[in-house]
C-alpha cells in the first residue's frame, strides 16, 4: 500500500486564508495610492510593512505560501523582491522619521523598480498576458528530498500541473515549485534544458533529476538565456477592467 499523503501542500504552495488575503489588498491599495500619487495617511505606515514582508517572503522562499505569494505578485524575480523588499522597509523608517528628502528618494526609486506592476496583479488590476505557444519550464523538489528535482515544462499553469504531478505519484511529501520560468516554445526549451542537465538525470524516460537546486537553476537560466526562449512575466502585463 502506497505511503497516504500527510502534507497538504509542497512548501510554499499554501494559498493564503482570506482575511490574509484581503489584508494584503487593503495594504496594496495604500502603497499603490502612495506611489501614484503621494498620498499618505495614518495607515501607510502598517501597509509598507505588510507589502514589504509580502516581497521578502518571496525572495527568502522561507514560508509554506512563498511560490502564492509570487503568483499573486506577477512571478518577480528573487532580486528584484529582495530590492523592493528592503527600500520599503527603508520608506517605512524614513517615514516615521519624517525625512522629506530621502523618502523622496526611496519614493522615486520604488517608483522606478516593478513594485507598482506588481501591487497592480495582486488587486486584480493587471495579469500576466496570454500569448499563443507560450507555457513554463518548472523546478519542482520537496523540503525532505531537496536534491530530488522534477524539471518539466507545462502550457497550463505550473499550479495546475503540481497538483497533477502530487495526484499521480501519491509521494508521501508532496512536491513545490522552486523555481519557474516563463518561456516561449516550452517543449524545445524543456528538451535542451533536459539536455543540458543529462549528467544529473536519472532515467532517461522520467523528469527527474539529482543536483543541488542552485546549481540546476543556474543551467536553466543559462539555456533560456543562450536560446533566447525565456518571456519575462512583468515585461507582459495586461491591464484588467477596474470597477467603477
Amino acid at each position: 500500500m502506497s505511503q497516504e499523503i500527510h502534507q497538504k501542500w509542497g512548501f510554499g504552495m499554501a494559498p493564503p486564508k482570506p482575511p490574509a488575503q484581503a489584508r494584503r489588498i487593503a495594504a496594496a491599495e495604500q502603497v499603490l495610492a502612495f506611489l501614484d500619487h503621494d498620498d499618505r495617511n495614518e495607515a501607510l505606515h502598517d501597509a509598507l510593512s505588510e507589502i514589504k514582508g509580502l516581497f521578502s517572503r518571496v525572495g527568502k522562499q522561507d514560508q509554506w505560501d512563498w511560490f502564492s505569494t509570487s503568483r499573486s505578485l506577477g512571478y518577480p524575480s528573487a532580486r528584484l523582491t529582495l530590492l523592493i523588499a528592503d527600500t520599503l522597509g527603508q520608506a517605512r523608517r524614513t517615514l516615521i522619521a519624517d525625512d522629506q528628502a530621502l523618502l523622496r528618494s526611496q519614493w522615486s526609486l520604488l517608483r522606478r523598480l516593478p513594485c507598482r506592476a506588481c501591487l497592480r496583479v495582486l488587486i486584480g488590476h493587471a495579469r500576466i498576458a496570454e500569448e499563443e505557444g507560450a507555457g513554463w519550464i518548472y523546478l519542482l523538489s520537496t523540503r525532505e528530498m531537496p536534491d530530488l528535482l522534477k524539471i518539466g515544462m507545462t502550457t497550463r499553469t505550473v499550479e495546475e500541473r503540481v497538483r497533477e504531478i502530487n495526484g499521480a505519484t501519491g509521494v508521501p511529501f508532496p512536491f513545490g515549485v522552486r523555481r519557474c520560468w516563463r518561456a516561449r516554445d516550452p517543449a524545445s526549451a524543456e528538451r535542451e534544458i533536459h539536455w543540458a542537465l543529462a549528467d544529473h538525470r536519472i532515467r532517461a524516460d522520467r523528469e527527474f533529476f539529482r543536483a543541488p537546486f542552485g546549481d540546476a537553476a543556474i543551467i536553466i537560466d543559462d539555456t533560456l538565456a543562450q536560446l533566447g526562449l525565456e518571456l519575462r512575466t512583468l515585461d507582459r502585463l495586461e491591464a484588467l477592467p477596474v470597477a467603477p
